[in-house]
């Protein structure tokens, strides 16, 4: 049993206990493992998973005996698996992610069949709800998936694994059949009430850990924070986006989100938040009292809201309480690309709306996505011109639609044979593919002409002339003693585009060498992590990001003596090769 304190810590309600299937004495004791999976380098900063945590809590909630394990930042985390499996005695594992994450659960579940093939294996989350079926093909070791919001679910399958009832009869399920199939069980409705629901199982998992970092893998982190979960879901319907938490938005009282931040506040050292909630601006009085109640925290926060929300009110409110950041649904600058993604707003509300904000103070952030269904040569060096004029507006930046599964351009591109085996496509990480108007090689060739702009015109600064570059490069890849670190989907690009002969002989690293914009079908190159430079004796490591130059000389000056320089693009024009190789 849960203790008092624990309770409390957890948010326990009544209403909730009253809504799960807790064990009784006719009931079988299982011992239940909770996995996170790895979400981050050992160096780096990641965002909690919030929704894992919070059914982690409800298991516990109901009274089980739970263990929890947090691989992130773990020394040998298959071997830490293995140990726990066999010093608890586990019966029942539980993991679950997003698409993106399915290797990291493939590993998860095959090593613990190795342990014992008798353990139980749940798998939740984005990766279940969005293709149930091709999920657990994909997985094909998982016993159960959970499909939807797992609070409620979870509990009722573990009772009906516990007391010997028919797990068909438990809403919400996909099972595994002995015949090679699977069975979906009937839909369970959506979480109406999300005030009943526990809080984030931090302290189970480790959640203290993450604030030792200060590197995000795509920047410092100068403010340490949470992610507070406001609302679920959203009414919108944009064709890139899947809604795994339902179809319906919801939202948390202020009352209990304010709870689970002085919850927060006491145990952890944060001063950012990022209030989760896709709508923020959506309803003024509720972001009237939020503005009211925060501004006492004395803490710095980011909302996200969409470009047609934002009034003088709005920005007034959000500026004295604290606001550093709005992240913006942006997604493109041509209006056919808008209304193909079925955004239901206007690129002409775009740039007076990141104007407005600079006005306040609150620095506008986010993304132009290239390679939507409708993307035309002529839609991508639109929003490449936009994009290069209007860099002072904030952090705008550029990447590329991802086809995941659920999404409507998902069933777009089955339907057309560009996903002909969709098992496969999980299984390769969703690569980059084609979906647009455009043939495979002028897709191809959009994406280099957009991987140099972004490197390029990172900065206000004068461009590199590209024949500067190349010629910098060719000499360059005749020595052994080069890296190019991140390495990015644009950066492999940019430097493939600029000399094939550098692209080589030089070693790409990033931190995380499986990251699922690394990913591709038609780039290929082999990426390795930091400890090459050191392997390799690295002397020189070109930084293609401008905006991460300092943290990259920083560490290599502190863990990689090797590193004599550490140079951006823009060095390459200014400085001879024997320079750079001092």
């Amino acid at each position: 049993m849960l203790s008092k304190s624990q309770i409390e810590t957890l948010h326990i309600t009544e209403k909730f206990l009253s809504m799960i299937k807790c064990p009784d004495s006719s009931c079988k004791k299982l011992n239940y493992l909770m996995v996170l999976p790895k979400q981050a380098d050992d160096s780096s900063q990641y965002t909690f998973p919030t929704g894992f945590g919070i059914v982690s809590a409800s298991l516990k909630a109901s009274g089980r005996t739970v263990y929890t394990l947090n691989l992130t930042y773990k020394d040998n985390p298959l071997e830490l698996l293995k140990t726990t499996i066999n010093k608890y005695t586990i019966d029942v594992v539980l993991t679950g992610g997003l698409s993106g994450q399915y290797s990291l659960l493939r590993e998860i579940i095959d090593v613990v069949k190795q342990i014992r093939p008798d353990i139980t294996v749940i798998v939740g989350g984005g990766i279940i709800t969005a293709e149930p079926d091709v999920a657990m093909q994909a997985l094909e070791n998982a016993d159960y998936g959970v499909i939807g919001e797992g609070e409620i679910t979870l509990n009722d399958l573990c009772y009906a694994l516990e007391s010997g009832n028919d797990v068909k009869k438990v809403d919400g399920l996909i099972i595994k059949s002995g015949d090679g199939k699977y069975l979906m069980t009937s839909p369970r409705e959506e979480i109406a009430d999300l005030d009943c629901l526990p809080f984030p199982d931090y302290d189970g998992l480790d959640y203290i850990e993450v604030f030792d970092r200060k590197f995000s893998g795509t920047g410092i982190i100068k403010n340490v924070g949470v992610v507070i979960i406001s609302s679920r879901s959203c009414p919108y319907n944009c064709t890139f986006c899947f809604h795994s938490s339902g179809k319906k938005y919801r939202r948390r009282s202020l009352d209990v989100v304010f709870q689970e931040l002085d919850l927060l506040k006491e145990k952890y050292p944060i001063d950012f938040i990022q209030v989760a909630d896709e709508l923020f601006g959506n309803d003024i009085a509720y972001v009237r009292e939020f503005c009211t109640r925060i501004k006492s925290y004395g803490v710095h926060y980011r909302i996200s809201t969409r470009i047609d929300r934002v009034t003088d009110e709005l920005l007034g409110l959000l500026k004295d309480s604290g606001c550093e950041e709005i992240l913006f649904g942006v997604e493109h600058i041509s209006n056919i690309i808008l209304k193909s993604m079925n955004k239901k707003t206007s690129s002409a509300l775009l740039e007076p709306t990141l104007r407005k904000c600079l006005q306040y103070g609150i620095r506008p952030v986010g993304n132009i996505i290239f390679g939507d269904l409708a993307e035309t040569e002529d839609t991508v060096n639109e929003a490449l011109d936009w994009w290069r004029e209007h860099r002072s507006l904030g952090n705008i930046t550029t990447t590329y639609l991802i086809v995941f599964p659920g999404s409507y351009v998902y069933k777009v591109a089955c339907e057309r044979g560009i996903i002909s085996d969709p098992v496969q496509y999980l299984r390769d990480g969703c690569p980059l593919i084609n979906i647009t108007t455009m043939s495979d090689s002028k897709w191809a060739e959009m994406k280099d002409l957009i991987a140099i702009n972004r490197i390029l015109y990172e900065t206000d600064a004068e461009p590199v002339g590209s024949e500067q570059i190349s010629e910098t490069l060719d000499r360059l890849a005749e020595y052994n003693s080069v890296c190019v670190w991140p390495a990015t989907h644009d950066s492999i690009r940019f430097f493939k585009s600029f000399s094939e002969k550098f692209s080589q002989n030089t070693y790409f690293v990033n931190i995380n060498p499986d990251s699922q914009m690394l990913r591709t079908t038609d780039v290929y190159t082999h990426i390795y992590s930091p400890q090459i430079i050191s392997e390799k004796n690295i002397k020189l490591v070109i930084c293609p990001r401008y905006s991460l130059l300092e943290q990259i000389r920083t560490i290599c000056a502190n863990d990689f003596p090797s590193v004599k320089r550490v140079v951006s693009i823009q060095d390459l024009g200014n400085l001879e090769v024997e320079e750079l190789l001092k």
